[in-house]
């Protein structure tokens, strides 16, 4: 692109719903999400946030949609213990083929290791061509 991207504003209509209510195929354009909650039964508290977008083809760029969602939620009386999940998706919309890539990622967290999984799928015309999972613990190291 040789000229940044002018972007629509959000569409204030359908802010603050989860982007899993949604279609993949229609992510809806200027989706975005916000939220802070507080767990008083379990004594956590929780963030949420995601947006979502579809644009059409303009001059060189080709079509794309996108949709990020993410939750991150930690213990109010253990910080160490913490978890997040996230996903995101993407697609491009080319003549000759549509591509799609969706992840998502895990991470948990004690007082001792970080534990991470991450799943990636990315398909061509709806057809799945690739998929990986990766999992990994990392020790704190008194962090």
């Amino acid at each position: 692109a040789l000229e940044p991207p002018v972007l629509p504003p959000p569409n204030r209509a359908s802010a603050n719903t989860s982007p899993k209510e949604r279609p993949k195929d229609d992510p809806s354009t200027g989706w975005v999400k916000w939220a802070v909650a507080h767990e008083e039964l379990a004594h956590a508290t929780r963030a949420e946030a995601g947006s979502a977008g579809d644009y059409p083809a303009r001059d060189d760029v080709t079509a794309f949609a996108e949709r990020y969602d993410g939750v991150v939620r930690v213990s109010l009386d253990d910080p160490g213990t913490a978890s997040t999940w996230s996903e995101g998706w993407f697609e491009l919309r080319f003549p000759e083929a549509t591509c799609t890539s969706h992840a998502e990622m895990t991470v948990e967290s004690d007082r001792d290791a970080y534990r991470v999984g991450i799943d990636l799928v990315v398909s061509e015309d709806g057809v799945e061509r690739w998929r990986r999972r990766w999992d990994r613990t990392f020790p704190r190291d008194l962090q």
